[in-house]
C-alpha cells in the first residue's frame, strides 16, 4: 500500500462520523427551527412578487449550521489530519 493510500485510509472513518453526525444533528435542528422560519424566513406574496401563497425559506440553515458545527467536531477529534492540506478540510465539509 503506498503512504498516500494508507494516509487516506485513515481518514475514512473520521469521513463516516462527519456523514453520520451531520445527518442526525441536521435532523435534530430541524423540529425547533421550524417555527423560527415560518415567523422570520417565509416569503409573503408582494404585488411585484412571484409568489401567490406564503413560501418557505432558509431550509438550508439547519444543514449548514450541522455542517460547519461537525466539521469542527471532526478536526478537533483527529487532531493527526490538521497537518494535511486544506484538501482535508474541504473533504470534511463535503462529507458533512
Amino acid at each position: 500500500m503506498t503512504p498516500d493510500l494508507a494516509r487516506l485510509t485513515g481518514f475514512a472513518p473520521v469521513l463516516g462520523f462527519t456523514f453520520a453526525a451531520s445527518t442526525l444533528l441536521t435532523a435534530a435542528l430541524i423540529p425547533p427551527l421550524i417555527p423560527l422560519m415560518r415567523r422570520y424566513a417565509t416569503a409573503r406574496p408582494t404585488a411585484r412578487g412571484l409568489h401567490a401563497t406564503p413560501t418557505p425559506q432558509g431550509g438550508g440553515l439547519p444543514i449548514m449550521i450541522a455542517a460547519i458545527a461537525v466539521t469542527i467536531a471532526a478536526g478537533l477529534w483527529a487532531p493527526p489530519l490538521s497537518p494535511l492540506s486544506g484538501w482535508a478540510w474541504v473533504s470534511l465539509l463535503g462529507a458533512a
